[in-house]
């Protein structure tokens, strides 16, 4: 890739220079190159600058339609400006091209300060709102007026937010919009589906609401209420005869009243990266695991794996299926221990579903031991209780086996065909 830097102007009007230049593009879509995209869109707009367009239009476009998309996959490494750029004027390029977006944000999430990607998402929406690209054929009526307007990707926005207003919406609103909205019954299918991604991303830019937050937690709270186990009544006291009173009433010790005592309340992994940005630092299992795209292992931490998890599955909502998937096929669940997957799977269910976890309030740190004994806390079944799992009345045994019976081969069950799953199957359930 060196050697384009050498290549002079003229170079780049030949054939010869556009195969060799769309090869290394389609190569870098493919396995998703972050620097070696961007290294290429780089000199691409070098290599622009000095192309006149008069002579050269069509493939002037084309150089830059690939500089455009190749920034896109390294989207990590631009600096605000140029991201910005890209939303205002570039997105229904990248959604054309099955960019996911998306994924690529988040790779630039675990690596900015808390604060500093917060203010840069508020930024993106605004670029977003001032996109101009045109996503239709046909013009657009936004809700609340009566004249017909160009289908702009800012006018998109607009009207949704004139549906639902203008807080974070779920996966329900989304499809509850693309599915009874005039405006979409006018689109073609695959226009309707980069409509859902801008949907999507959109709603992924903004903070949690919280009318949302307040919601779990008093669901949280009134769930806590109701579960809360009655106290044992206290034991009568025995008050011995006076004369029959021993040393050992007299030298009881009293309970020390000194433990500290911890308030726990209840917070979701994003309020709580909001209040705390170092609480997901905490390690959830033992061993390091590997993430894509990074050289080395990496500390088990919740963000670590939260980063793995999304990097494999994707953005956004996942249902239990999904999860499931990820904690037993993936290669860092692997080797995990049924406690560390039963762990992982409950701040894989908060993250997902927005659910509040138990947080202690002085530091501000997850309490993942009471996780871990919730999980772990379902009632075994009496013995008695369990004669129809043995098969035999009462809850009694079986006479012992004997060997004779044991003898002989064992006989082949074929295996049953493994189930297929077949169709879309649309999260209704995303509260990202």
């Amino acid at each position: 890739m060196a050697t384009l830097n050498e290549l002079i102007v003229e170079d780049f009007t030949t054939p010869e220079t556009y195969a060799k230049i769309q090869g290394l593009y389609l190569e870098c879509l493919e396995h998703l190159l972050i620097p070696e995209s961007r290294r290429l869109a780089d000199i691409l707009e070098k290599k622009l600058a000095a192309i006149p367009q008069a002579t050269h239009l069509e493939l002037y476009k084309k150089y830059e339609q690939m500089a455009v998309i190749l920034k896109f996959v390294a989207l990590v490494t631009l600096d605000e400006n140029s991201l910005l750029k890209l939303f205002q004027f570039h997105l229904l390029d990248a959604l054309n091209s099955q960019i996911d977006i998306n994924d690529r944000l988040t790779g630039r999430m675990y690596l900015l300060p808390e604060t500093a990607f917060a203010n840069e998402t508020n930024r993106m929406i605004e670029a977003l709102k001032q996109n101009k690209q045109r996503l239709g054929s046909q013009p657009i009526v936004l809700k609340e007026e009566t004249e017909p307007t160009a289908p702009m990707v800012k006018y998109w926005l607009s009207d949704y937010d004139r549906y639902f207003g203008p807080e974070k919406q779920t996966t329900i609103e989304q499809e509850q919009y693309l599915n009874q909205n005039p405006n979409v019954a006018l689109l073609t299918p695959p226009e309707k589906n980069v409509l859902r991604q801008i949907l999507q991303l959109y709603d992924n830019l903004k903070p949690i609401s919280l009318t949302l937050i307040d919601k779990y937690q008093s669901l949280a709270e009134s769930a806590d209420a109701e579960l809360k186990p009655v106290g044992p009544k206290a034991a009568p006291t025995i008050t011995a005869p006076r004369g029959e009173q021993s040393e050992l009433y007299e030298a009881a010790p009293s309970k020390s009243s000194s433990a500290p005592t911890i308030t726990i309340s209840q917070k979701t992994l994003r309020q709580l990266a909001k209040d705390n940005k170092d609480a997901l630092n905490q390690n959830l299992t033992n061993a390091p695991i590997k993430i894509t795209d990074f050289d080395q292992p990496v500390r088990p931490t919740i963000k670590n794996w939260l980063v793995d998890y999304v990097k494999i599955k994707g953005a956004g909502h996942h249902e239990s299926l999904e999860r499931s998937n990820y904690l037993f096929n993936s290669i860092n669940t692997r080797s995990l221990a049924e406690e560390e997957r039963n762990l992982l799977a409950e701040i894989l269910k908060a993250y997902d579903d927005d659910l509040p976890l138990p947080v202690n309030s002085q530091d501000q740190t997850i309490l993942l031991e009471k996780i871990t004994a919730s999980s772990s806390s379902a009632p075994a079944v009496p013995r008695s209780e369990r004669s129809e799992f043995y098969g035999t009345p009462g809850g009694s045994y079986r006479e012992p086996i004997s060997e004779k019976d044991l003898s002989g081969p064992a006989k082949q069950i074929p295996a049953k065909p493994t189930p297929r799953l077949s169709g879309n199957i649309i999260d209704l359930k995303d509260l990202q």
